[in-house]
């Protein structure tokens, strides 16, 4: 307006429509009239966005103010963190939000300027790919997403710098440390081992990443006992005889069906379990590993020669800590914890 009186297009005292809106409305309304005019470009909802946070503005009431749901902001808010070169490149249209997405894994500015840069390196004509970006940062890192590592762990096993959280994931996903993960998973598979040595009677545990093999290093330590038949009480055979009849009858799967599963596997665990008699299980360990992304039990291990392993105590980990009491423990139930 000034310059149209400037130059004299208008008089200086022409009428001007105002709107006063009190303070803490300001930003909003600014954005309102601009995001009527013209969608916002993606560096401006993000500037924006921060300068309502700054004002005390939660997400839920801007998106509430502004027409966008709380997630898409709070979303556009972690964008607000990355480093200045990256925003500039944005509003520049050189890269969009996906890439900014990818280098909001990692926190460390002058980080996320050294991914972006590498990018650049490896992308045809210098553009990045999203792909580049996201492995450049997770490279000595697992997704967290189906990770059946992960899910028996539990999140709790990790502090909150440890998990590198994918808040642009639609399924809530993230990214752990392989080495952590790894590390976490050995402590919980050592603490089954413990549970189970104690609650049915072995002379010794291990947890280990891998079962014991029947060939190779581990038969020079190990020897693996065949497997006696399972033993079942009258009762027990005849409830389980019942429970698989009524299972065969359930041809869609229900909690019902899922609570007999559960009952006959408690069953059967305890049939082959008393199969151990207390002899064998007092000369013998039990060893829990991971296969397959389960838990794997293998009991009635016992070592090959008792005065090697006393003389040379670190070839087998053998772990006797003890744990809190466990009354008729089982393997499923041990996993779900």
């Amino acid at each position: 307006m000034n310059l149209w009186a400037s130059e004299n297009t208008i008089h200086p005292d022409w009428p001007v429509r105002v709107k006063v809106v009190p303070d803490n409305l300001a930003t909003a309304a600014s954005l309102t009239e601009n995001g009527q005019h013209l969608e916002m470009h993606p560096a401006e909802q993000i500037a924006g966005f921060r300068a309502m946070a700054a004002e005390g503005k939660t997400p839920a009431q801007t998106g509430d103010l502004l027409g966008y749901s709380p997630r898409h902001v709070q979303r556009m808010l972690k964008l607000a963190g990355l480093a200045p070169v990256s925003l500039e490149a944005l509003a520049a249209d050189k890269i969009t939000t996906e890439h900014c997405q990818a280098l909001a894994l990692e926190d460390n500015p002058d980080r996320q300027v050294q991914v972006y840069e590498a990018a650049c390196r490896e992308g045809w004509n210098n553009k990045p790919e999203v792909r580049v970006i996201r492995n450049l940062i997770t490279d000595s890192q697992v997704s967290t997403l189906n990770n059946s590592k992960y899910t028996f762990v539990g999140e709790k096993a990790f502090s909150g710098d440890e998990i590198r959280a994918d808040l642009f994931s639609d399924e809530q996903g993230g990214f752990v440390d392989k080495l952590a993960l790894d590390t976490a998973l050995l402590e919980k598979l050592q603490w089954v081992a413990e549970c189970l040595k104690e609650a049915e009677g072995w002379a010794w545990c291990a947890g280990r990443m891998e079962p014991v093999s029947r060939y190779g290093e581990d038969t020079e330590v190990y020897r693996i006992q065949d497997e006696p038949d399972a033993v079942y009480t009258e009762q027990e055979q005849q409830r389980l005889d019942e429970l698989q009849e009524l299972y065969d009858e359930n041809q869609t799967a229900s909690d019902e069906t899922d609570t007999m599963e559960s009952e006959i596997e408690a069953i059967e665990c305890a049939a082959q379990l008393r199969a151990w008699t207390l002899e064998m299980r007092a000369q013998s360990g039990v060893v829990v590993s991971w296969r397959h992304g389960e838990i794997c039990v293998q009991r009635g291990v016992s070592l090959r020669e008792q005065s090697e392993t006393e003389d040379e105590p670190a070839q087998v980990p053998v772990y006797e800590r003890q744990p809190e009491p466990v009354d008729e423990i089982s393997v499923p139930l041990l996993t779900r914890m």
